[in-house]
């Protein structure tokens, strides 16, 4: 029986059914729980919906709420299933009519780490019901005023009468299960091309053979450029459809028989193949015009097109596609005889003609436009809601690894059909998530790991769905990958000579230098730098290619010589670059009219009741200018000293005062070049008698760690008191929290949080010495396990006050400070089977 509101109490008929296996094997993830329910609403119901003004469908969840008994929890488990309610028009007949719906939902997948039963039973039933009129509107006569943020309205059910059979599955949990075949082929050798034309390679290889007892050798898998283009069966293959002229890197691959996904080897030696030159003579004749066109599919934004294939002519370039054209516009271009057309307006009538093109270059030849042209109206509703998540990744493999990181890869995944559609992968190393990649990317390099140490990963991957995207089980097996602890052997090569030595601006007294960049041998150390020499004798030293030797005699010629050296202890240099002259100016240099850079990370580094000491960093002076020759200070816009340093110290300031200050820079040129003031820095001067009695109201943040469960719960709240003689008391708000913790050292929960202070908080204040003590009862009213209530509730609490020691040694009336300290927390009442 159910309880409306406005409307009279209805009966609601549910036909529940279980798609769940009748044994499932230990430590392994089980199916998700389906629940699929005929429902049918009772006609007294219906009759009172009628009368609801402007009410015109209906939609929702049902929230099933069950109870799971497995050997681990023999007394059950709590669960909240969520059914999805399809939006549903009221009937509007008299009499009214009993209203059928078909609802359907899940519970997550579990592992079970117990033999024996399991069951799950439906208690009750929570109608979440969004109720709209007849322009989408929400109806809010139906909703609860004590709610204004809901926009559905809560009907809930009971068993009638309560002794029915309310359970839905039972199921036996018994051992595991067979992994099969994990071992791959060997890797295909002599990897070789025997013939090529212009546009195929022949390839041939040694056969690759299985492990003892694996499945045998499927077949193989050929690589170009590292992308999979064909498979066979035997040890050679023809791969056609190349570019004349053109280099091309091959690889196989070896594949056994292991279902449902096979094991792939590593591969073969790499052989690279350069197509023939010859070039058919021009194709100008367009392929065949698409015949019998028409719309196969259609969505509210979609349409599906699918034709004949046509053909080109006898000697063409082959066909190379279709293009898809709607009111005259090119809306989709296709490889093969279909297409979808995307974008479109729900609704709406649109009429697409196609025409097909061949290869030929720089242009294709075009076909005429299909005919006639295909009529076809997108649909009007809205789509439902995807709440499915994509394909597990399946083949997860290490790719390369060194001492630090790890290179992973896997087969792509695939989102359901009529899903938002791949949003990307979430790689984990040790549960937690290391690195998240696109939809189009079937790789990851997870880096910042140890050398020498063993860690675990695995792979999920997610869909589009806002506002939250449904993520796929983590990829099995679990990867386990131990990091590299070689140290690399010494580098003794150096870098290649620098090239292209040559002046790109002089002044009288320098020569700025430019040249190509340098590499260093693979597996070396890495370029470090560039030496610059001047008739035998270095002058500068350069990181990136480019140098301004200085120090130069005006109008005088000067020859030079560049060499790289890598970052080898000691380095490695090459040798010297082919001579670059230059002769320097002999023109008076322009006067300096640039100002320095701009003073960078003005801070306060120190401050009492008269003064405030400022520092920042050094500023620079263009090339060729002056030099800085020191520093101007403002205070709140009015300059007050000046310093030939990077820090100064501003006295006779008053006690407990808040100030501006900005500093600019200025050179040495006659007159001096003032640079823009930097980004003002605010200070407030030490009040004058911290001793005397302080109203104060703080906001409080931070954390809590509990070591027992390795959690964290994030504190946030304020503080209103006193401080009067050194002695503090105040009264303390803390809001109500969310942490994470491991139950059972295993099992992942949520937990709500909340503290209710017992008395005032109190201590003493000593300078920046304060120490307080706080008595709170700890409260938790919710406990969640894969988003299932399992306990807690308004009488969930510790069973007394748990006192709270903090201190800090860095206090200040005007900034607040940080106060650490621990605490025991007493043991928990009132919280179902979680209660010690």
């Amino acid at each position: 029986m159910c309880v409306y509101p406005l409307i009279p109490d209805g009966k609601l008929t549910v036909n529940a059914k279980v798609d769940y296996p009748a044994e499932i094997p230990l430590n392994t993830y089980a199916p998700e729980i389906k629940i699929t329910s005929h429902t049918v609403v009772a006609a007294d119901t219906i009759e009172g919906m009628q009368s609801v003004r402007g009410l015109e469908t209906i939609e929702g969840t049902a929230i099933a709420n069950s109870t799971l008994k497995v050997p681990e929890y023999p007394d059950g488990v709590k669960a909240r299933v969520p059914l999805g309610v399809p939006k549903t028009k009221v009937p509007r007949t008299v009499p009214a009519p009993e209203l059928p719906m078909d609802v359907e939902g899940s519970a997550p997948a579990l592992v079970y780490t117990k033999a024996g039963t399991g069951s799950m039973d439906v208690n009750n039933i929570t109608l979440n019901i969004i109720p709209r009129d007849a322009q989408g509107n929400i109806v809010e006569d139906l909703l609860d005023p004590e709610y204004p943020d809901r926009n559905y309205f809560e009907a809930p059910c009971t068993l009638t009468p309560a002794d029915q059979d309310n359970r839905i599955v039972n199921f036996k949990i018994g051992e595991g299960t067979d992994p099969g075949d994990t071992t791959a082929p060997s890797a295909p050798a002599n990897l070789t091309s025997p013939s090529k034309t212009a546009s195929s390679v022949k390839l041939d290889w040694d056969d690759a053979t299985d492990n003892e007892g694996g499945t045998g050798v499927g077949g193989y898998n050929v690589y170009q450029n590292g992308q999979k283009v064909k498979t066979v069966t035997s040890s050679d293959a023809e791969i056609t459809g190349l570019s004349p002229k053109t280099e091309y890197a091959f690889t196989v691959k070896a594949f056994d028989k292991a279902t449902p996904t096979a094991n792939e080897s590593g591969a073969s030696n790499e052989v690279k193949v350069t197509t023939d030159d010859d070039a058919p003579p021009a194709d100008t004749t367009a392929p065949s015009v698409p015949a019998n066109v028409k719309a196969t599919g259609k969505t509210t934004t979609t349409v599906t097109l699918d034709w004949d294939d046509s053909t080109d002519n006898e000697g063409g370039t082959g066909l190379g596609g279709y293009n898809v054209y709607q009111g005259g516009e090119k809306v989709a271009t296709a490889s093969t005889s279909e297409a979808v057309v995307s974008g479109l307006k729900p609704g709406t009538e649109y009429g697409f003609t196609v025409k097909a093109f061949d290869k030929a270059t720089p242009t294709p030849n075009e076909s005429k436009a299909s005919d006639p042209v295909v009529t076809v109206k997108t649909d009007d509703d809205t789509p439902p809601a995807d709440t499915t998540a994509p394909s597990v990744p399946a083949n997860v493999k290490v790719t390369g690894k060194d001492s630090t990181s790890v290179s992973l890869a896997w087969d792509p995944s695939t989102d359901n059909e009529g899903g938002t559609g791949l949003g990307g992968y979430n790689v984990y190393q040790g549960g937690e998530k290391v690195a998240t990649v696109g939809p189009t990317e079937t790789a990851a390099k997870v880096t910042g790991l140890k050398p020498a140490t063993e860690y675990a990963f695995t792979v999920k991957a997610f869909d589009k769905a806002t506002p939250t995207a449904n993520e796929s089980k983590a990829s099995e097996p679990e990867l386990k990958v131990t990091t590299d602890d070689d140290t690399p052997p010494a580098d003794t090569t150096a870098p290649s000579v620098p090239a292209n030595v040559k002046a790109t601006g002089k002044t009288t007294t320098t020569v700025t230098l430019d040249w190509d960049d340098s590499t260093d041998n693979e597996g070396g150390t890495g370029l470090g730098g560039y030496n610059v020499y001047q008739g035998g004798q270095k002058v500068a030293t350069a990181s990136s290619s480019t140098a301004v030797v200085s120090g130069l005699k005006p109008n005088t010629e000067y020859s030079f010589t560049v060499t790289a050296f890598d970052k080898a202890s000691p380095a490695n240099e090459s040798k010297p670059s082919a001579e670059a002259k230059a002769k320097t100016d002999d023109d008076t240099p322009p006067a300096d009219t640039t100002a320095p850079s701009v003073p960078a990370n003005v801070k306060v580094s120190a401050k009492d009741k008269s003064s405030v000491t400022l520092n920042w960093d050094d500023s620079a002076d263009n090339p060729g200018g002056t030099g800085v020759a020191g520093y101007n200070v403002y205070q709140d816009g009015k300059k007050v000293t000046t310093s030939a340093t990077s820090d100064v110290k501003v006295t006779g300031l008053k006690a407990g005062t808040e100030y501006s200050f900005t500093v600019t820079a200025f050179d040495k040129a006659t007159p001096a070049n003032e640079s823009k003031p930097s980004a003002a820095v605010k200070a407030t001067t030490d009040a004058d008698d911290p001793g005397t009695d302080f109203n104060f109201t703080y906001g409080l943040k931070g954390a809590s760690k509990l070591k027992t469960l390795n959690g964290t719960v994030p504190l946030a709240g304020s503080i209103k008191g006193k401080v009067s003689g050194g002695k503090i008391a105040g009264d303390l708000t803390l809001n109500k929290s969310t942490g994470a913790f491991n139950l059972f050292g295993f099992l992942p929960i949520t937990a709500d949080v909340a503290f209710a202070p017992v008395g005032q908080t109190t201590g003493t204040e000593s300078g920046a010495n304060v120490s307080t003590t706080t008595k709170v009862n700890v409260k938790l009213p919710s406990i969640k396990v894969f988003g299932m209530e399992i306990g807690g509730g308004s009488s969930c609490q510790t069973t007394s006050p748990t006192e709270v020691k903090l201190t800090s040694t860095n206090w200040s009336r005007t900034a607040g400070g940080d106060l650490t300290g621990g605490y025991t927390l007493p043991s928990l009442g009132g919280c179902g089977f979680l209660t010690p």
